[in-house]
C-alpha cells in the first residue's frame, strides 16, 4: 500500500465527468437493473472516476509512462482502466474506512487484467492505493456482497 496526494481539480473533474458518466449509464441501467446501485449510482460513477484520475495523477508524478482509457463515452467501456507498457490496470475504487477490496467475480473471470489497483480517498485529497495481481486475486476468498458474488480481501493499511 503507498498513500499519495492528489490537486483539488481532480474532485471536481471527477464530480463533473461522473455526473455525465452516470447521465449516459442511466439507460443501461434501465435495461440492466442488475447494474443499478439505486440512490449510489451517481455516487459511484463519480468515486471511480475520481480513483482512475488519481492513479493516473500519481503515475504521472513518479514519471511512469502510462495510459488512461476513456473515461466518458456514449457507451460503458469494459476494458483497462490504465495501461503500462502492455500491462493492463482495472482501478477499483473504495470509499473511506471500507473494510474489504472487492472484485466481482463475473468480471475478473471475464476482463482477465494484469493488475488491480484500488483506491481510497480520504482527508483533503490523500489516498491510500494497492496493487494485486490477477493471480493474486483469485487466491481470495469469494462471497456475495448485497449484488453479486466478489473476491475479498480485508483492507490492510500495512
Amino acid at each position: 500500500m503507498i498513500t499519495t496526494t492528489y490537486p483539488e481539480y481532480i474532485n471536481e473533474v471527477a464530480e463533473h465527468l461522473g455526473r455525465l458518466r452516470n447521465e449516459s449509464n442511466s439507460k443501461l441501467k434501465e435495461n440492466n437493473p442488475r447494474y443499478k446501485r439505486g440512490d449510489l449510482d451517481l455516487y459511484v460513477d463519480v468515486l471511480g472516476i475520481k480513483g482512475e484520475l488519481i492513479v493516473s495523477n500519481y503515475l504521472h508524478n513518479k514519471n511512469i509512462n502510462h495510459k488512461l482509457n476513456t473515461l466518458l463515452d456514449d457507451k460503458p467501456v469494459c476494458d483497462w482502466d490504465i495501461k503500462i507498457e502492455n500491462k493492463t490496470y482495472d482501478v477499483k475504487s473504495l470509499g473511506y474506512k471500507r473494510q474489504n477490496l472487492l472484485v466481482n467475480e463475473e468480471a475478473h473471470k471475464k476482463k482477465k487484467m494484469d493488475y488491480y489497483a484500488f483506491v481510497m480517498p480520504f482527508d483533503k485529497n490523500k489516498a491510500y492505493i494497492w496493487k494485486y495481481s490477477y493471480k493474486q486475486v483469485c487466491d481470495w476468498e469469494v462471497k456475495f456482497f448485497g449484488y453479486t458474488n466478489a473476491y475479498c480481501k480485508k483492507v490492510s493499511y500495512e
